[in-house]
């Protein structure tokens, strides 16, 4: 309900710059004035045919619809210790199904509507025995595009905001709802309610976002200015960030080419901290610990990082190699206090973790994602190297302040285009409970194949070792997807 009164909000604040648009659309079509003399004609004839060319390729007479569709099923067994070591109750089986579909709108060069949204199942029940529809249909974007005289560029809606240069890291994005997943760097992000407002100066952009997520009076609506400059070959952007009731951002982000590869990076100063933070209290039963927000300190976040990549089409021979180092200023220094208060939250309630969380009010996204203070993260790959058919990928990150590790090495072979097989074996090493390293020290070998480029069957046996580095528990699991395609 909240997303809807501040669509209704932003539509009812910065309609009369849609009408105006429309007007003006409007008054520029003066067929007659085309024709005012035969000498004119040609000229503007000539002129015409490019404008005509965007126009054929902004409009469509037709809305285009399309999508994408998988089905999943996940299967586990966790043998038992005991006789029962084949007992069916420790076999495990469960499936999901998820539709996307979109809807794209161009009735003319100045005007376009977009709808975007997510359809899950299987479905939750509401106590009354009706269908959740906050888990089974998630609107991703609805939006519409228009322009006031070619000049100023609106987008108002439920949008895709990001912001910042970071690939693993990006605390420049302050507008997406969500942080980047450093295993799926490039998988789409949640966007807020908002009106972009965009100005092109010659190579330079100036944007005003006006947030409108999630709020229901117009004084909670918040601003973010930001200009992008170019200076030779570097792009640098100043932005800022300020809500009611929120932390005042000040950000900074450039990018550029240095010898063979590309650096960007990213600063943010916030007057104060959204986060919520554990402090130690012996006051307070078993947890021996309380939360605190800080809104009067200063906090810098920044990250630096690099792309490099190479290809030689008549060798084969390729590569694209990130790395990334993340300063979290509004993490721990020790992180261990944290870390003890979510082993035993997750104790608690262990059949959910993220509930057992909540009992010392905090928010698992906001409060308990990048609690150390220093990352280090970075990925090697190749694809069909020499015109092998081999791909190999490395990834791997570090928390250096509780020293957990995350690494994913895997192996690929293309038969041919309708069959790829695939081996790899993500491990993590750290103490249990660790960022990095939730259940310790772990292996997953596992091998995977592809068929027809839309199915997929993978399967793994996850191997948590003891602290003596022995075999403590294992499983195996079976993951197939289907239908893994776009229409």
């Amino acid at each position: 309900m909240k997303k809807m009164i501040s669509i209704l909000l932003l539509s009812f604040l910065f309609f009369p710059l849609l009408a105006q648009s429309s007007d003006d659309s409007d008054d520029l079509m003066d067929i007659d004035g085309l024709f005012e003399n035969d000498e004119m004609v040609n000229e503007r004839a000539e002129d015409a045919v490019d404008a005509n060319l965007d126009t054929v390729l902004l409009t469509s007479e037709q809305a285009v619809i399309g999508g994408s569709f998988h089905f999943k099923t996940n299967s586990s067994w966790y043998p038992l210790e005991n006789d029962d070591f084949f007992n069916p109750e420790s076999v495990y089986f469960n499936y999901s199904a998820a539709l996307r579909l979109f809807l794209d709108a161009r009735p003319n060069e100045d005007f376009r509507v977009f709808v975007k949204s997510d359809i899950t199942y299987p479905f939750t029940y509401l106590e009354n025995g009706n269908i959740n529809l906050n888990t089974a249909l998630k609107l991703k974007e609805i939006f519409v595009d228009f322009d006031w005289d070619n000049k100023v560029f609106f987008r108002v809606g439920k949008q895709t905001a990001k912001w910042g240069v970071g690939y693993y890291y990006s605390p420049a994005d302050v507008l997406s709802l969500s942080p980047i997943n450093i295993f799926e760097p490039e998988a789409e992000r949640e966007g807020p309610v908002s009106l972009k407002a965009h100005v092109p100066i010659g190579l330079n952009n100036a944007y005003l976002f006006l947030i409108a997520d999630e709020i229901s009076k117009p004084q909670d609506i918040a601003i973010a200015p930001k200009f992008e400059f170019i200076i030779d070959s570097t792009e640098i952007g100043f932005s800022g960030y300020y809500q009611a009731e929120k932390s005042p951002k000040l950000i900074a982000t450039a990018t550029a080419p240095l010898f063979q590869t590309n650096v960007f990076a990213e600063a943010v100063l916030s007057y104060g901290s959204d986060k919520t933070f554990i402090i130690k209290d012996d006051s307070v039963p078993f947890f021996e610990v309380s939360t605190e927000t800080r809104e009067e300190d200063f906090f810098f976040n920044g990250t630096i990082g690099l792309l490099a990549t190479d290809s030689d089409d008549e060798t084969g021979f390729n590569y694209t190699g990130y790395l990334q180092f993340f300063y979290n200023g509004e993490g721990y220094d020790d992180p261990k206090l944290a870390l003890d208060a979510i082993q035993k939250m997750q104790e608690i309630n262990k059949s959910n973790p993220i509930e057992g969380i909540g009992l010392l009010n905090l928010d698992y996204m906001r409060d308990l994602i990048f609690i150390g203070k220093y990352y280090l993260t970075g990925s090697l790959s190749t694809r069909d190297l020499y015109k092998s058919g081999i791909g190999i990928t490395l990834m791997g990150s570090i928390n250096f302040s509780d020293m957990s590790l995350d690494f994913r090495p895997s192996v690929s072979y293309e038969f041919n285009n309708n069959f790829t097989l695939t081996a790899s074996c993500p491990m993590t090493f750290g103490e249990k409970y660790h960022e990095l390293s939730i259940n310790g020290n772990t292996f997953e070998p596992g091998l995977g194949v592809n068929l027809f480029g839309n199915t997929e069957i993978k399967y793994s046996v996850p191997i948590v070792l003891d602290s003596d580095n022995t075999i403590d528990t294992f499983s195996f699991k079976i993951e197939t997807t289907f239908g893994a395609t776009d229409f």
